[in-house]
C-alpha cells in the first residue's frame, strides 16, 4: 500500500524470486495495486485472530482483523470508493478491541509508555536484545536516524530540559511551520494535543523542567565563581545559547517526537517505543471522511470527529461534519504521522507545499547575543531565503512541482540493476 502511495506503480511482488528475475512496473499502475491491496486484506481478515480486548499489548503487533480493515479501508479511501471504506472501517469500531486514550495520555502515544494501549492498531515491538553489537543497535535495528532528525539542536542550547531524553544530540531537522503553528494554536489553544505537539520556545523556557530550578519561577546558577538565584528569564543555563542559532526552526518547536527519558533507558542515541503505523484515531477520522463525503445518517461520523478533538482537551466541539472541517482536524492530530503528504496530493491541497522551502527560519535567542544582548530571554527568528542566495547558488529549485512530486523517484540502487523498471516522471 504504502509503495503504491507514494511510488505509484513498483513491482508487484506476491512470490519469491528467483536467479535474474527482474520484474517491471505494474501494469495495473497505482490504482491496481490499491485494489490488490484492498483485495488481499478482504480476502485474509476472516482467517486472521482478532485482538482480544483494548488491553491485549499483543495484539498490537501482530497482524490482526483490525490491522486487515485497517489497511483495506485506507486503500478504498484512496480509490475513492468511500460508501465501501465506511463500511469497513465501521466494523474496527463497532469491534470494541480499540479506543482513544484519554487527554492527559495524549503524548504517551509516542513513547514506551504508550506502547502495546488500548489506541494502538499496529505497531512493531521493539526488544533490546543485548547480544547484538551496539553499533549494530544503533545504526541497523532502531529508530536513531529518526530520532537525531526529530530532535533538536541540543548542542545550541545552554542546557535542554529534563524532558528531553537526548542531551546534546539532534539535527533539529523537523521544523515547525509557522502558519501551521499559530492555525493549531488557534484551534487548540493549551490542548493535551497542542502541547504534546507543538511548544513555543516560552513554553520551552519555562514550562519544562531544568535541573537547576529551585522554584516555579527562579533558578540557580554559578556566575563568575558565586552562586546565584534569580528569575528564569534571567538564566544562562537555558535556552539557544549558540550564536548560529537552531536552523530550520522558529518560534514554535516540534515536541511530539522528542525522545524522553524513559524512551532512552541510559543510553543517549535511539528511542525504543515501538515504532507505530496505524493507530484508532487515524481510522476515526477516516471513517468521519467517508461519512462526510457519503452522507451521514445516524451521526456516527461527526461522533468520531467530536471525539477526536474533544479528546484533544480544550477545543470546542465540531457541530457539523463536512470535509474541510475533518482536513484541519486530521491535519493537528495526524501531524508527523506519514499521511499528510499523500492526504494532501488526493484532495489536491497543495499551495502550503508549492512554496515550501521559499523561506527558512533560524531561532536564536536575544540572551546571547554578542553585542547588546537583552537582560531576559526572547527569541529572535530570522527568515533567509538559501534558493536565491548568491552563495548557495541562486534559481535552485524548491516547493512542489506539478508533474514530477506527486510520486517518489525509484532509488538509482534499484534501477541500474533492474532495466524493467521505469523512473517516475520528472526525475
Amino acid at each position: 500500500m504504502t509503495l503504491a502511495l507514494y511510488w505509484g506503480n513498483p513491482p508487484l511482488v506476491d512470490h519469491v524470486l528467483e536467479g535474474g528475475d527482474k520484474p517491471g512496473n505494474y501494469e495495473g499502475g497505482q490504482k491496481g495495486l490499491l485494489e490488490w491491496c484492498a483485495k488481499e486484506c478482504e480476502e485474509s481478515a476472516p482467517y486472521l485472530d482478532e485482538r482480544k480486548s483494548t488491553a491485549d499489548k499483543d495484539g498490537t503487533f501482530h497482524a490482526t482483523k483490525g490491522l486487515a480493515w485497517t489497511v483495506q479501508g485506507k486503500c478504498l479511501l484512496f480509490l475513492e470508493d468511500y460508501a465501501k471504506a465506511k463500511t469497513v472501517l465501521k466494523k474496527i469500531i463497532d469491534s470494541g478491541k480499540y479506543a482513544l486514550v484519554p487527554g492527559e495520555r495524549w503524548s504517551e502515544l509516542f513513547h514506551v509508555e504508550g506502547d502495546g494501549n488500548e489506541e494502538k492498531i499496529f505497531e512493531s515491538n521493539v526488544a533490546y536484545n543485548p547480544n547484538v553489537s551496539s553499533f549494530t543497535v544503533m545504526y541497523n535495528y532502531s529508530t536513531w536516524q529518526q530520532a537525531n532528525m526529530w530532535c533538536w539542536r541540543g548542542d545550541r542550547f545552554a542546557r535542554v530540559p529534563i524532558q528531553v531524553g537526548m542531551n546534546k544530540n539532534g539535527w533539529g531537522g523537523l521544523g515547525v511551520n509557522v502558519d501551521f503553528a499559530r492555525e493549531f494554536v488557534a484551534n487548540d489553544g493549551d490542548s493535551y494535543r497542542r502541547k504534546g505537539s507543538i511548544l513555543s520556545y516560552d513554553e520551552v523556557l519555562y514550562e519544562l523542567d531544568y535541573t537547576q530550578d529551585v522554584d516555579e519561577n527562579n533558578a540557580k546558577w554559578t556566575e563568575n565563581g558565586v552562586e546565584k538565584v534569580g528569575p528564569k528569564t534571567q538564566d544562562p543555563l537555558r535556552g539557544v545559547s549558540d550564536l548560529r542559532g537552531v536552523y530550520g526552526n522558529g518560534e514554535y518547536l516540534q515536541f511530539k517526537r522528542i525522545v524522553s527519558p524513559n524512551d532512552v533507558k541510559g543510553h543517549t542515541s535511539w528511542s525504543e517505543a515501538n515504532y507505530l503505523f496505524f493507530r484508532y484515531a487515524e481510522v476515526l477520522l477516516m471513517y468521519a471522511e467517508c461519512c462526510a463525503r457519503v452522507g451521514d445518517p445516524d451521526g456516527t461520523g461527526l461522533k468520531a470527529l467530536n471525539d477526536i478533538q474533544r479528546r484533544a482537551g480544550g477545543t470546542a466541539p465540531v457541530t457539523s461534519l463536512s470535509l474541510d472541517n475533518v482536513k484541519r482536524e486530521k491535519k493537528f492530530e495526524l501531524w508527523t504521522e506519514c499521511c499528510r503528504y499523500a492526504d494532501c496530493l488526493r484532495w489536491g491541497d497543495l499551495d502550503g507545499m508549492k512554496k515550501a522551502g521559499s523561506d527558512v527560519p533560524t531561532l536564536k535567542d536575544s540572551f546571547f547575543y554578542a553585542e547588546n544582548p537583552t537582560p531576559e530571554h526572547h527569541a529572535v527568528v530570522t527568515m533567509h531565503n538559501f534558493n536565491d542566495d548568491p552563495a548557495y547558488g541562486n534559481g535552485k529549485e524548491h516547493g512542489f512541482k506539478t508533474g514530477k512530486h506527486e510520486l517518489f523517484p525509484f532509488p538509482d540502487l534499484e534501477t541500474s540493476i533492474n532495466p524493467n523498471i521505469v523512473q517516475n516522471p520528472g526525475w
